[in-house]
């Protein structure tokens, strides 16, 4: 799923011109997602507004926004600093009007492979197949432990669950082990 940059309506381009740029998709079920780009001082005193001015602006007019697109409004807050976590939790558990995600420390530029990134890390998770494939090739390597000793007497069923005292004999054994060396 690509998400190409649109137009941003000039009822919002005239406040917040360079800081603020809207991305949609190609399918039939349209996700919209602005970002914000600011530093923690104009995130802190302006996210509520952009939130409102981005409800009026585009999830206000029935005739273009079906259901499903007017909940699928995102604004992704990127901030060129560090986001406390107070601010990033009021912010992106407020419901009102989108879904806010916010993305501090951002020291690049938002180009259209940034801005894919993002909503790949956040919205989409297309990447999933692509990571559970390699976390999956990981799994299948044999581990080597670093003590063998230590390794064999860890059963290789379910039979430690719940039972303390072969838990314990097992630690005696590590004791006596690591005694030895």
């Amino acid at each position: 799923m690509n998400f190409f940059r649109s137009e941003i309506r000039s009822e919002l381009k005239e406040i917040y011109d360079t800081s603020l740029s809207l991305y949609v998709n190609s399918d039939t079920w349209k996700i919209k997602v602005l970002f914000f780009l600011s530093d923690t001082e104009t995130l802190n005193s302006k996210w509520e507004k952009v939130s409102s001015a981005i409800s009026v602006v585009y999830q206000s007019n029935d005739e273009e926004f079906s259901d499903f697109e007017k909940w699928n409004l995102y604004i992704i807050y990127v901030c060129t600093e560090t986001v406390t976590k107070e601010l990033r939790s009021k912010i992106e558990n407020n419901k009102f009007s989108s879904r806010k995600i916010i993305e501090d420390n951002f020291t690049e530029q938002i180009t259209d492979e940034v801005a894919n990134d993002f909503i790949v890390k956040h919205i989409t998770h297309d990447d999933l197949i692509e990571t559970v494939i390699n976390t999956t090739e990981n799994i299948d390597d044999e581990y080597e432990p670093i003590n063998a000793k230590f390794w064999k007497l860890i059963p290789k069923d379910d039979s430690l669950n719940r039972k303390t005292e072969l838990q314990d004999e097992i630690l005696l054994q590590f004791e006596m082990i690591e005694n030895e060396n």
